[in-house]
């Protein structure tokens, strides 16, 4: 049996595609490049029908993913503890979490851009290579056409410009938490600019380029009028003359109330101010105030200010006159921290324990803090625990007497305690507390001793460790540090 001819010119074709010494005829080679072109035909279908299968094989997957069963509500949950602690370090980038995640599918996107954590708030730093104004477009694409109420912070835009008609302006109904530094174009701006604001931080600084000209003029300032929501004010000083804030803030509207200064050996409020402005703030709850009593202001006594809901006072001041302490009256109070700038100077015991007992001792923390010495601590008389039954937390520059600590050891003094942060003497602080953490355990109770011109070396090393351990057994944490500052 003879084999066909088209055969043999086929076998010849595939010899000289494996062998140079072969040249084909132009018959053969038209027959070669016809070939060619139904090879090519046939790839080209082969190639579509795998993309085609390809593209279903995605779909079946993606149609039976895990993540297509779980509720909006847990994709919710989750895409919240995605985030980073700083959600928005600076303008919202397209390329970083949550809102990247709205490219991965429409249900994925529906949830990120109805989801008002993501979008009410925003961080402008001058600093940040991605702060620069061209990102912004992102994220007014995103807030454009929503209703959530928003929360601006542009305090550290101190070098440039800071974006009022980008930002502030377009979006000011809409601002529910404004973080930024005091500039003349905000103090100037029109009344009832703000009418939602319920949060505003304000920082006074020369540095800034648009910064006032004349801080005296701040009284005059008309931007706070209409501020019905206003609820909480936080000022502070990076600034060295004395400053009259406005009377147009609100102050009767204000729950928590801080003023503070940069530089604490040159206070911008004085006595006067300040009793100006808590006899207009009855509502207070929160206050953490720093001022300072000028010479002619010693020997006046202020008429009584009493703040009937003021639940939290922390108070910095000249530590030789505590005059504010001594004619405030704080039936609410249950919580005192006294910012201490000078270790050297005397604590004045009696006027706190008045405030606490003109409180209804009913003070549940009580604190004492040196914020501008290494911590040591203050000269004062015998801190008198009495009328102080009601704490859970004292934390005090004090040195307690061993007569002192018996009486807390044996729940004479302090029964409710479950904080305690005291200096002592010597090893025999150490013991008492051991005691006491064997009175009241399982209780977890929280307790620091630092002490006094003692370091803990050699033998006391050892029976120092022996009581950490006795009283870790018994549920409580303590740590004791010696006068080196090494911590056990």
């Amino acid at each position: 049996m003879s084999v066909p001819t088209y055969i043999i010119t086929l076998h010849q074709i595939e010899v000289a595609g494996l062998s140079n010494a072969t040249i084909l005829t132009d018959e053969e080679a038209a027959l070669a490049h016809l070939m060619i072109k139904e090879i090519d035909q046939k790839i080209t279908r082969l190639t579509a029908e795998l993309d085609a299968e390809r593209s279903r094989l995605h779909a079946l997957k993606i149609a039976v993913a895990p993540h297509k069963r779980v509720p909006s509500e847990v994709l919710r949950t989750i895409f919240t503890h995605s985030l980073s602690e700083k959600l928005n370090s600076c303008i919202p980038d397209a390329h970083s979490s949550p809102w990247v995640l709205r490219q991965v599918c429409s249900l994925w996107r529906t949830i990120v851009i109805h989801e008002p954590t993501f979008w009410n708030t925003i961080t402008f730093d001058s600093r940040h290579p991605k702060a620069r104004l061209g990102n912004l477009s992102f994220w007014r694409q995103n807030i454009i056409n929503l209703s959530y109420p928003i929360s601006l912070d542009i305090t550290e835009s101190r070098l440039n410009r800071i974006p009022y008609d980008d930002i502030i302006m377009p979006h000011r109904r809409r601002i529910q938490r404004l973080a930024m530094l005091a500039t003349r174009t905000l103090l100037e701006i029109n009344p009832k600019s703000f009418p939602i604001l319920e949060d505003l931080r304000l920082i006074f600084c020369d540095h800034v380029l648009d910064a006032p000209k004349n801080y005296q003029d701040l009284e005059t300032s008309r931007c706070f009028i209409g501020m019905d929501n206003l609820r909480s004010l936080n000022v502070t000083f990076d600034i060295f003359c004395v400053v009259h804030l406005p009377m147009t803030i609100p102050w009767n509207q204000l729950t928590h109330l801080k003023l503070t200064s940069s530089h604490l050996h040159r206070l911008v409020l004085n006595l006067t101010v300040t009793v100006q402005i808590l006899r207009r703030c009855p509502n207070v709850k929160k206050c953490h105030i720093q001022f300072s009593v000028d010479e002619d202001e010693i020997d006046v006594i202020p008429e009584p200010v009493c703040l009937h809901c003021l639940e939290s006072l922390v108070l910095f001041q000249d530590i030789q006159d505590m005059s504010l302490l001594d004619f405030l009256f704080t039936p609410a109070l249950v919580s005192l921290h006294l910012e201490l700038g000078n270790a050297e100077d005397d604590l004045h015991l009696p006027s706190v324990q008045s405030l606490i007992i003109r409180s209804g001792c009913n003070l549940g923390s009580f604190r004492t803090s040196q914020i501008t010495h290494t911590p040591s601590y203050t000269s004062c008389p015998e801190i008198d625990l009495d009328n102080m039954s009601s704490l859970h937390e004292l934390e005090v520059d004090i040195l307690f007497s061993d007569e002192t600590l018996e009486k807390i050891a044996i729940g004479t003094l302090l029964p409710n305690v479950q904080c305690l942060s005291f200096f002592g003497s010597g090893e025999n602080a150490v013991q008492k507390m051991v005691q006491l953490a064997e009175r009241r355990s399982p209780s977890r109770l929280r307790i620091s001793i630092t002490l006094h011109e003692v370091q803990v070396t050699g033998p006391l090393l050892n029976r120092v460790k022996e009581n950490l351990e006795q009283v870790a057994a018994y549920g409580t944490s303590m740590t004791v540090i010696d006068s080196s500052g090494r911590r056990m």
